[in-house]
């Protein structure tokens, strides 16, 4: 009677994990932004990024690949986050996704990869991707993270620069503004 016992638990357990393996596999083959989703929410960096690039890959869709930019930007990794925040901001689709978001959105992604840049060693390039998308001078705009950048790190080669390229800009209060705290940061 015993034997039967765990035998038939056994038998049980076997088929609930095989059960269990199959509905992940038809998961993660099929629908890879749902465990993508289940791992974001329970904060599981690398395979929210992994099944985020695999929906991403499936699908093709810019609103998948804006999805995937988000993720690897809330998780910090600077690499991640210039391949798909440079995919995203180049992708033809890119139009349709800012209409559906915030009118601070493309500021966040543009913002994220600037910093992701710099932090990279990117510099230069860092800075000519804020100055190439910054349409207006609102707060949190890609020239201002590109300063707080420099400014943090002490950068007076990366302000410099950043000085240069905004003189080239047509001058504003902002823009001098921006001009006066560079020739404070580079002065002192």
């Amino acid at each position: 009677m015993r034997k039967l016992i765990v035998k038939t638990v056994a038998i049980t357990l076997s088929l609930m994990v095989g059960a269990f393996a199959i509905i992940y596999f038809i998961f993660s083959a099929f629908l890879p932004s749902s465990l993508a989703s289940l791992y974001f929410r329970v904060n599981q960096e690398n395979l929210s990024v992994k099944y985020s690039v695999k929906a991403y890959e499936k699908s093709g869709n810019v609103s998948d690949l804006a999805t995937l930019t988000e993720r690897v930007i809330v998780f910090g990794n600077d690499s991640l986050t210039v391949t798909y925040a440079t995919m995203l901001i180049n992708d033809d689709e890119y139009g349709q996704v800012l209409q559906s978001k915030s009118q601070g959105y493309n500021y966040y992604i543009v913002g994220s990869l600037v910093e992701a840049l710099y932090a990279s060693g990117s510099k230069t390039q860092a800075v000519e991707v804020a100055m190439q998308n910054t349409s207006t001078l609102s707060s949190g705009n890609p020239i201002e993270v590109i300063l707080v950048c420099a400014f943090d790190a002490s950068d007076i080669e990366t302000a410099n620069l950043i000085k240069e390229k905004l003189a080239l800009k047509e001058p504003s209060e902002k823009i001098n503004s921006y001009l006066t705290a560079i020739n404070d940061f580079i002065n002192n």
